[in-house]
């Protein structure tokens, strides 16, 4: 299996949207944060599907996910 950079993650997600598969998009888009958990683009797409599903608890969770990650970035970033 060819591993998907988080680019192309991105853009698969952004397909399934269209097609109107937003579980399987949320799939990709948690791929891509996975694969990079400084990715913007992946968390705004899930908390604006989150938000679409009527789910503010996964929504804020994956608010608070981005904070810690970009947290702890900050914070090696400093220690280095």
């Amino acid at each position: 299996m060819v591993r998907e950079s988080h680019k192309s993650l991105i853009e698969k997600g952004h397909q399934l949207e269209k097609e109107g598969a937003p579980d399987k998009a949320i799939q990709v888009y948690l791929a891509a944060v996975k694969k990079d958990p400084l990715n913007a683009a992946a968390y705004n797409r899930l908390m604006v599907l989150y938000r679409k599903k009527k789910e503010p608890r996964k929504e804020m969770a994956i608010i608070n996910e981005a904070i810690k990650a970009y947290e702890d970035n900050v914070k090696a970033e400093q220690s280095s």
